[in-house]
């Protein structure tokens, strides 16, 4: 069986110690810019130099993020960023976009890319394409189940999360925190939107619904399953977590490494300890579930009561004062812990801990009843969760120290220099000669003298295996000598294991555009419809270009040669003559194609790329502003010399989140034809509504109406020649009046 890497987040250099010496086989990790997690503590370039010495010295391998979106201003940056990751000896970089990961391809021919689960790689034809492209490894999408990823067929790696956080949004497919509140997913700045409040109404009615968090998703955890897991065909297990402190990190790299190591030994994983669950809902968790990956229902993915960390129940409220709160202990309590009372949803650190008779300690244990000051002004009755364990903490702060095995051999030979090889777990071996060994004049040194001074090495990352001296019985070397041959040979293996062995091989970006069609100077207007009504109608009206996301009406109408189909963003597609491309899977077919918002193009090299792939027009993400539109242009003429073929949407709604689960699950029937005609959608805390589309399997989230008639003349002078209506509910009239205030603002400029 194939060794299964533990890939462990690392959001800092105390994360990344716990990591390493609790077992992890790899760490991923960012820097200060381009990583999907802004917020995290991060690495400077010099904690990176460092990051990557300590993990090679471990033989750990490190992946450093450079997950974003990229815009056009800051390519020449990420370039030389990733030119220092590759010179100084990173293992791999993980990539989304799309434009970058071909552009580091081609300059770094021999950089390891592994394609980030921010591309929304969910089915073979888009590992078909990264695996043409060279990209050695993918994080393949959440949403997959474990059988469908057995069924994958590709050489390349695959990459999985087991444990950890999860997005309730295809990841890639999500531009709620980016729209609403101008912090791009894509680009690591995540508001966790999904972790927000919201209600549901139907019918502009909300619905009688108890719970509140509507889109927060429960804590994946796999651990009962590890032996599918195990007999999988995933190359990588990987962990989420690189917000969560050190502590955090270091248990669960050990006891996912225990799991790892117990099937290796036995071809089975026992039950997991008690203890250990506990420690780990105490860490960190908003209650488990084994997620797609094992085909989780609805019900059991969401925690809609509570967005948080909910620790483990430990009490219940017996009474309430404005000083004090009097608790009924149902587990062992400490001062310094954390406790939150859950209803009331209010929480604090137990500085103070009083006994019956108002006397201060420092423990309580498990039926006791305790008092705790009121700094949180309870005033219900409630129950208790401890959310902070001090004990715990202080003991995870405390790791044994990881050590290489090295085997070593010495010579004390009368006439001949000192001798030292060492070679290590890994074959990497070092020799080192000393001074002359003279033989004794009075007292000889003995074998134990030696042994004693080679085997000092605490102060190292190493220890003895193995120990073979070969020595005359007479001999003397002062002892200072011995310590410095195993000090040199020390930092010699040091040094060895820690050395950089790429080539620095870097090539040049040369653009090709023999193959680009010249784009026209006349406006045209695209439309996507999203029922028959609506395309009858604009069947009817002179749009370039037609887009529908239901097969069934393509086929019907794809005579018509202005119509393209727009397929899925969550599983693979059929190949048709002519497509909207919503997904890289979509780019292998060799069909007229024009790329979708869905691409998430932020920059001139992705437009660029894409054009190599048969793209003849490239949709802007909306996330871009005017500004970096035009610095996107600017750039794509300056490497091409030509305009590029770009489209904009300036009407509509979009998809703020795609999501495999059903929404609406609790509150409707979907299946009654009554059911299907009525209107729903999500109203946030300040009052903005989004409509809500589901089926059994998915649910989307749209943006409220976008509208920009106003910046088309502006667009026009940029170059930009394609612009979009997307239709939702309107009506015939209203698609009729849509198109003549379009076509009015078009006609300005001419």
């Amino acid at each position: 069986m194939k060794k299964k890497e533990l890939l462990v987040p690392v959001g800092n250099i105390l994360s990344l110690y716990q990591a390493v010496h609790n077992g992890a086989d790899a760490v991923y990790l960012g820097g200060q810019k381009f990583g999907a997690r802004k917020f995290a503590d991060n690495f400077t370039n010099e904690e990176i130099e460092e990051a990557i010495k300590f993990c090679h010295l471990y033989n750990v391998k490190i992946y450093i993020t450079v997950n974003t979106l990229i815009y056009d201003d800051e390519v020449p940056d990420f370039i030389d960023y990733v030119k220092f990751l590759y010179t100084k000896g990173v293992d791999a970089v993980i990539v989304q976009d799309f434009g970058m990961l071909c552009l580091i391809r081609e300059l770094f021919p021999q950089l390891e890319i592994h394609a980030s689960t921010q591309m929304n790689i969910n089915n073979q034809d888009s590992i078909k394409l990264l695996e043409d492209l060279g990209v050695k490894r993918v994080v393949l999408a959440r949403e997959l189940s474990l059988e469908e990823i057995n069924n994958l067929k590709t050489k390349m790696e695959i990459e999985v999360f087991i444990h950890g956080a999860l997005c309730i949004s295809y990841s890639g497919c999500c531009l709620f925190s980016s729209m609403i509140g101008g912090r791009s997913g894509n680009r690591g700045e995540c508001a966790g939107s999904c972790r927000l409040p919201y209600r549901l109404l139907k019918n502009n009615k909300p619905l009688p619904l108890v719970d509140k968090y509507l889109l927060s998703t429960k804590e994946l955890n796999t651990s009962c399953y590890f032996e599918q897991l195990m007999q999988s065909s995933i190359s990588s297990f990987k962990i989420e977590g690189r917000m969560k402190s050190p502590e955090y990190v270091g248990f669960i790299t050990k006891f996912y490494r225990h799991l790892i190591d117990q099937y290796n030994e036995t071809l089975t994983v026992k039950d997991i300890s008690k203890q250990d669950i506990k420690e780990l809902k105490t860490l960190f968790n908003r209650e488990f579930t084994k997620g797609h990956l094992f085909n989780e229902t609805n019900d059991n993915l969401m925690n809609t009561k509570s967005p948080n960390h909910i620790g483990i129940t430990i009490g219940k409220v017996l009474k309430v004062w404005d000083h004090k709160i009097k608790i009924k202990l149902t587990d062992d309590l400490h001062q310094e812990d954390g406790i939150r009372f859950v209803q009331s949803d209010k929480g604090m650190m137990v500085n103070f801990l009083y006994d019956r008779e108002n006397r201060l300690i420092k423990e309580a244990k498990k039926g006791d009843i305790i008092f705790v000051d009121n700094k949180v002004h309870l005033k219900m009755m409630d129950v208790v969760n401890k959310t902070y364990d001090s004990k715990l903490m202080k003991r995870l702060k405390n790791y044994a120290l990881k050590k290489i095995g090295i085997n070593v051999k010495m010579n004390l030979k009368i006439g001949q220099n000192l001798y030292l090889s060492i070679e290590d777990i890994n074959h990497y071996k070092v020799e080192v000669e000393g001074v002359l060994v003279q033989q004794a004049k009075t007292a000889p040194l003995s074998k134990l003298q030696v042994e004693q001074q080679i085997n000092k090495l605490n102060d190292t990352p190493f220890k003895i295996e193995q120990l073979d001296i070969d020595m005359d019985s007479d001999v003397f070397v002062p002892i200072k000598f011995l310590n410095e041959i195993r000090r040199e040979a020390i930092e010699q293996l040091t040094n060895k294991r820690m050395e950089v062995s790429n080539s620095f091989k870097i090539a040049t970006f040369k653009p090709d555009v023999t193959s680009f069609k010249t784009n026209e100077s006349s406006h045209h207007i695209s439309v996507r419809v999203n029922n028959l009504e609506q395309l009858k109608t604009c069947l009817h009206l002179p749009f370039t270009r037609i887009y529908t996301n239901d097969l069934t009406l393509y086929e019907q109408y794809k005579d018509d040669k202005r119509l393209y189909y727009e397929g899925s963003r969550t599983h693979r597609n059929t190949v048709v003559s002519k497509s909207l491309v919503v997904q890289l899977g979509d780019l292998l077919p060799d069909q007229e194609k024009v790329a979708d918002y869905t691409m998430n193009v932020v920059n001139a090299y992705t437009v660029y790329y894409l054009q190599k792939h048969n793209i003849t027009t490239v949709t802007l993400s909306p996330e871009l502003n005017i500004k970096q539109i035009a610095s996107l242009i600017n750039n794509y003429q300056k490497i091409t010399g030509l305009t590029p073929p770009l489209e904009k949407i300036i009407y509509g709604r979009i998809d703020l989140m795609i999501m495999k689960h059903n929404l609406l699950q609790n509150a409707c029937q979907l299946n009654d034809e009554e059911e299907n005609i009525n209107k729903y959608e999500l109203e946030d805390r300040k009052g903005v509504h989004y409509p809500v589309v589901a089926t059994k399997q998915t649910t989307k989230i749209l943006s409220p109406l976008l509208q920009e008639f106003t910046s088309i003349t502006t667009y026009q002078k940029m170059g930009i020649t394609n612009f979009r209506l997307q239709l939702f509910d309107e009506n015939s009239e209203k698609i009729n009046q849509l198109y003549e205030s379009i076509n009015a603002y078009l006609k300005v400029k001419q």
